[in-house]
């Protein structure tokens, strides 16, 4: 398998070249996470339903244009993608109008769940690093950064960053889920960024599905969009 960025493939149908060989690196500490993930996660807020909101994360910088990859139903609200009451704040808690919003494809899947948008601006940002999200296997791993919606508790949360393991990394599901893991996350996460211990984007947080076991207990599966974005544009 060729070592390129998982989003290859899926961006080159957007127009957008992101070619990145796969490097190794070390583990690092949970502290150095929290602060890659703070850098290039955002909140992205529909002025319709700002109670709404989702997460996004900078994956590219041309000039004065960021690009952002979320999950589709962030910013598709019953069927309609409307860039103009979309906004999205970056970490300096600034607001930026959404641009360009295109759908990622795959032709052997309906229903793809993820987008990229764009945002102007000549304030510099992080962009996120790209890791192999093949090697996101079970057990190794993987943190879950993303914005909670607005609840009577949480007004304007913080960043929520939660460890956890992955489960499994295989066929994809619905939408195009392949990786699952254990992390705990709260509506308005989704479009996160899912890191590995380096620090790397290894996937796009999508849904959380409960399967019920029985009534007294059920099993949260944590699904995101992982190494089938590279089948995107085929």
């Amino acid at each position: 398998m060729r070592n390129l960025s998982i989003l290859n493939a899926a961006l080159i149908g957007t127009s957008i070249v992101l070619i990145q060989p796969h490097i190794t690196i070390a583990a690092i500490s949970a502290v150095d996470i929290n602060k890659i993930a703070t850098a290039i996660t955002v909140k992205i807020i529909d002025a319709e339903n700002p109670t709404n909101s989702g997460s996004g994360v900078i994956i590219k910088q041309t000039g004065n244009t960021y690009t952002v990859l979320t999950a589709l139903h962030v910013v598709k609200k019953g069927g309609v993608i409307n860039t103009k009451t979309q906004t999205l704040t970056t970490p300096d808690g600034k607001s930026h109008q959404l641009k360009n919003i295109q759908q990622l494809k795959n032709k052997d899947i309906p229903g793809f769940d993820l987008a990229t948008a764009e945002f102007s601006s000549n304030q510099q940002y992080t962009v996120a690093k790209i890791g192999n999200s093949d090697n996101a296997v079970s057990t190794t791993t993987v943190y879950v950064a993303g914005f909670p919606a607005r609840t009577g508790t949480l007004n304007d949360s913080d960043l929520f960053l939660n460890t956890g393991i992955v489960n499994a990394n295989g066929r994809a599901q619905r939408e195009g889920y392949n990786l699952f893991y254990s992390n705990d996350t709260l509506r308005g996460m989704s479009g996160g960024a899912v890191l590995n211990d380096s620090g790397e984007l290894v996937a796009i947080h999508g849904r959380v599905d409960e399967q019920g076991g029985n009534e007294k207990s059920q099993a949260k599966v944590l699904t995101g969009g992982g190494r089938f974005i590279r089948h995107c544009g085929n």
